[in-house]
């Protein structure tokens, strides 16, 4: 049996080693907290939550919610800890911070099997098996750094760095009944799924013995499986030993424009065709008269923005949300992201004022990303003023523009099945470093990659992993699969969301409000059938499931 590591005590790192350790594994949980804080942390405890204390809608007929019900189901630590803390929030699951972040560690501390240690992992562990891969050499310099293979010292961060605003629900639709849990599972964390900054709740002068204690007797790379689920404030030489590594499928920032669905758009206020007829018509273009232009503008100046983290300062001198395009004068944005030029409307013949234009996010579905709309608006802003433009009134928004420092990879490059990193045998990653973005999908992310380690861990060879990954007719599954499978050619972070849905035969339908019901029971037979393949996995490999 291999040795099993976690770097970073986060959302996604505390749920990996707590899923190791219901496999009655034995894993090493390093965080740099509590000896050492990042710009966003302030508690001595794993599952810290930085940003908002919303976990989103628990409606299993939402995404969200969707997303929480499978995780009950494999026995999530990081969902029976924010039950048992909820504060009232509606429809949405809301923790009082401090008490869920003490009750993630006692749950983890009555394993016996977690081994604490209070360092920093410093560079990516050595490989035993597999060479690196030559071609993803540095090309992208950070600073003379040197860091030897595997050293950890005192110190590290968080991967449970970004929440996001509750988005709001529709339907008034019962929850299910309770659905039986079964567990399992690894992963290895490194900095934490949960850092980004303000209502920061201090856990400061805790009980000693409540955390973890320094220790710098660490094991070799060989014959050890690491997990990094180090998030959005992975430690300087850590980012430094994965640029080398990775160059440039290694992104520093997250400037994402908003997502929405196409059968949400206003049919008749868009039409397809691309700039001055080349190629395919793959864009669908929002025209724009000029008073819609100059209600569109003025609404961009006046709506509030997201605030900017101290941290995060630095990250927006190169990098210009859409309101500050618009700030710059009446025109900017005609000459920049909403230039008409060469989008003739077939319909009139003629040039519109102003062209908002509609990417597909991905070869398949119905994910459309509005071109040049990165932005620092609330999420509530941002769809009042967006839906300023005709064809976006009703816009169902499935991601929400952002702007905030971001570690994450090109996973697609970078991973394959299981999150395991393709130049390297021992080595997996999860949480928002992988490119899923939230507090539950980090975590889902943690969940999964651990219990696909721990078969690993128990002997399954890794080209046995890909007829275990989750399928795309579940919400997790669909998720992994986009960080590790994504055509995107702009790979984003991604929450968790209907477009990423695959229907199977006899579950699709026509109506949004059927369809949600249609992904419950989909989800609750494809998960059932996963698990119970699981288990016997398990079972074949002497594993406890």
């Amino acid at each position: 049996m291999k040795k099993l590591r976690v770097v970073g005590a986060g959302l996604a790192g505390a749920e990996a080693a707590w899923q190791l350790a219901r496999h009655g594994l034995t894993v090493e949980l390093i965080d740099i907290k509590p000896g050492r804080m990042s710009p966003a942390h302030n508690s001595a405890y794993p599952a810290e939550l930085v940003c908002s204390n919303s976990l989103k809608s628990d409606n299993p007929h939402t995404a969200s919610g969707l997303l929480k019900r499978e995780m009950r189901r494999l026995d999530s630590i990081i969902l029976a800890a924010a039950d048992v803390t909820s504060v009232p929030a509606g429809s949405a699951l809301a923790v009082d911070r401090s008490a869920f972040a003490k009750e993630v560690k006692k749950r983890l501390d009555s394993t016996g099997l977690i081994i604490w240690r209070e360092e920093e992992m410093t560079s990516l562990p050595e490989d035993f098996g597999l060479s690196s891969n030559p071609e993803a050499a540095p090309n992208l310099a950070l600073g003379s750094v040197t860091a030897s293979a595997s050293s950890l010292t005192p110190a590290l961060g968080s991967d449970s760095a970004k929440g996001a605003d509750p988005v709001p629900v529709s339907a008034p639709i019962s929850t299910s009944a309770p659905i039986s849990a079964s567990a399992s599972s690894l992963t290895p964390a490194l900095v934490s799924d949960s850092a980004s900054a303000s209502n920061l709740d201090s856990a400061k002068g805790a009980d000693p013995a409540s955390v973890p204690v320094p220790n710098s007797d660490l094991d070799s790379d060989q014959d050890c499986l690491t997990l990094i689920a180090t998030g959005p404030l992975t430690t300087d030489s850590l980012m430094q030993s994965m640029a080398r590594e990775w160059g440039d499928m290694l992104h520093f920032f997250d400037a994402a424009a908003p997502i929405v669905s196409e059968e949400s758009l206003v049919a008749e206020h868009y039409y397809s065709a691309s700039r001055y007829g080349k190629g395919t018509a793959d864009y669908l273009n929002c025209p724009l008269d000029k008073e819609t232009y100059l209600t569109f503008r003025e609404a961009l100046l006046k709506a509030p923005k997201a605030e900017v983290k101290e941290f995060d300062r630095k990250v927006f001198e190169h990098c210009q949300p859409i309101e500050e395009l618009a700030a710059r004068g009446e025109d900017t944005m005609r000459f920049g992201p909403l230039k008409p030029v060469g989008l003739e409307d077939p319909r009139t013949g003629e040039l519109p004022y102003a062209v908002l234009q509609l990417r597909r996010e991905q070869s398949t579905g119905e994910m459309y990303n509005l071109v040049g709309c990165q932005t620092r608006m609330t999420f509530k802003a941002q769809r009042e003023v967006f839906g300023i433009i005709p064809a976006l009134r009703e816009a169902e928004f499935l991601r929400y523009g952002v702007m905030h420092r971001n570690h994450y990879i090109k996973g697609p490059q970078v991973m394959t099945w299981g999150n395991r990193v393709k130049s390297r045998n021992n080595l997996f990653l999860a949480g928002q470093l992988t490119g899923v973005e939230g507090y539950m999908e980090s975590a889902a992310s943690g969940l999964i990659t651990a219990r696909l380690m721990a078969l690993v861990a128990a002997g399954m060879p890794l080209d046995e992993l890909q007829g275990l990954v989750l399928p795309k007719t579940t919400m997790i599954g669909a998720l992994l699969d986009y960080a590790v499978c994504s055509d995107s050619v702009d790979f984003q972070p991604m929450n968790a969301n209907y477009g990423l849905l695959e229907y199977a035969e006899g579950y699709q339908a026509k109506r949004k409000r059927e369809r949600k019901e249609q992904a419950v029971l989909m989800s609750d037979y494809f998960m059932c059938e996963w698990l119970e393949f699981y288990e016997a996995s398990c079972h074949r490999y002497g594993l406890k499931s």
